[in-house]
């Protein structure tokens, strides 16, 4: 807030979206098989409190599939890039950290105007519960790594996260 860089405070802009979106996961919450492909391609012309023309094109993908073996454990394997074109807002840079990329990192901890990520996890469903309140409880563990570029240099290198930890869900959502 002490350097106000474009984009900071009140700040309008619109924009048309192309995408692409294909989703075969048996369910969009806690899927166990199927692929999800969603490529996009925004620009925002130089209106409302947008200066100049700024373009960006993101790519997230995942694929879920469980093993066939004890437990029936679900690999999870996801990989996203975003690229920025032109003078953006720094709300629209291309971010990894948080939940949504390298998760032990701070939310949007590293940006720039390109960013790749990945991630690699493993769901072992542990314990099921079928009466009463139908809950399932399972380990996970996790393998995260991320760059991000400004101006097709990337100082930083990669970032990697990894971690362990438990889950308590319905059964079957």
């Amino acid at each position: 807030s002490e350097q106000r860089p474009y984009g900071f405070g009140d700040f309008g802009q619109a924009g048309l979206r192309l995408g692409l979106y294909s989703d075969s996961r048996n369910r969009s919450k806690d899927p166990s098989r199927g692929v999800l492909l969603d490529l996009t391609a925004t620009v925002y012309p130089a209106v409302w409190d947008v200066t100049s023309t700024f373009g960006v094109l993101a790519a997230n993908t995942g694929g879920y599939y469980t093993l066939h073996v004890p437990l029936r454990p679900v690999l999870v394997l996801r990989g996203c890039a975003k690229q920025v074109y032109g003078e953006f807002p720094f709300h629209e840079a291309a971010f990894i950290g948080g939940r949504g990329s390298l998760r032990r990192l701070d939310r949007e901890r590293f940006a720039g105007d390109a960013a790749l990520y990945g991630t690699i996890e493993i769901q072992i469903p542990v314990v099921r519960f079928a009466f009463v309140l139908p809950l399932d409880i399972g380990v996970y563990g996790y393998g995260d790594g991320g760059r991000v570029y400004v101006d097709r240099k990337s100082p930083g290198g990669w970032h990697q996260s990894s971690g362990v930890g438990f889950w308590i869900g319905f059964m079957n959502p």
